[in-house]
């Protein structure tokens, strides 16, 4: 059980650093998980290194601080949205609901990112991170044509024989399809039953300032059941 602070990336007391065999990142970049994971996603990594398909961890922990920053960015225009064609988005004379509506389909409201609770991971083809690839996260990567192909391949016919499962593995009219995500079940679900569109408003409405706090809040109830409780199961 988390309580409600490590829930919303407030605490990351609780957390431990990704193994170094597993980083995807600057060597600099500490990257965490929670404890119960660490012997899991070794496992995954180990299966999947066996099939020839070995993969880094490009993102894993991020606190509401950072998921904050990530959101205001884009809701004041300094960093570019994307459509599902990977096409930049005009976001000139968008109501503040749909600039709203149109970060979620990529970004999570801090306090709602499955990223808070250390169970959750971006991957991406290990020989691609050490080649130096520029790598955006974007579905033409994991596309038939693209440098993740196989790798997603490779989910997509072994992941459900783990305890591990794409949340966001098809588009249901809220997040985009992130191929590259993968969630611990045994601790995302428990993590996901604790969370509700009441405690993430609280943690809004305390933040002050976070871009579009107000029509957040009034939107809470929909904008939870349409990106957050809104998964592939």
């Amino acid at each position: 059980m988390l309580n409600i602070k490590q829930l919303t990336g407030q605490d990351e007391s609780f957390l431990v650093n990704i193994p170094e065999s597993l980083k995807g990142s600057n060597s600099k970049t500490i990257q965490k998980m929670h404890p119960d994971v660490v012997e899991p996603l070794l496992e995954l990594g180990h299966l999947a290194e066996k099939d020839g398909q070995p993969f880094k961890v490009i993102s894993s922990y991020r606190n509401f601080e950072r998921q904050k920053l990530i959101w205001n960015r884009k809701f004041n225009g300094e960093t570019p949205l994307l459509d599902q064609s990977d096409n930049v988005i005009d976001i000139n004379g968008m109501k503040n609901i749909e600039l709203i509506r149109s970060i979620m389909l990529y970004s999570a409201l801090p306090g709602a990112s499955r990223h808070h609770w250390g169970s959750d991971f971006d991957i991406f083809p290990s020989s691609a991170v050490e080649n130096g690839y520029p790598i955006q996260l974007t579905s033409s990567e994991f596309s038939n044509s693209g440098v993740a192909a196989p790798l997603n391949r490779w989910l997509s016919e072994n992941l459900h024989k783990t305890d591990f499962f794409r949340p966001y593995e098809r588009y249901q009219k809220g997040v985009a399809a992130e191929p590259w995500h993968i969630s611990y079940r045994p601790l995302s679900e428990q993590a996901l039953e604790q969370l509700s569109s009441e405690k993430i408003k609280t943690v809004i409405e305390e933040s002050n300032d976070l871009a579009g706090g107000d029509e957040i809040c009034n939107q809470m109830d929909e904008l939870y059941r349409d990106f957050i409780d809104n998964i592939c199961r």
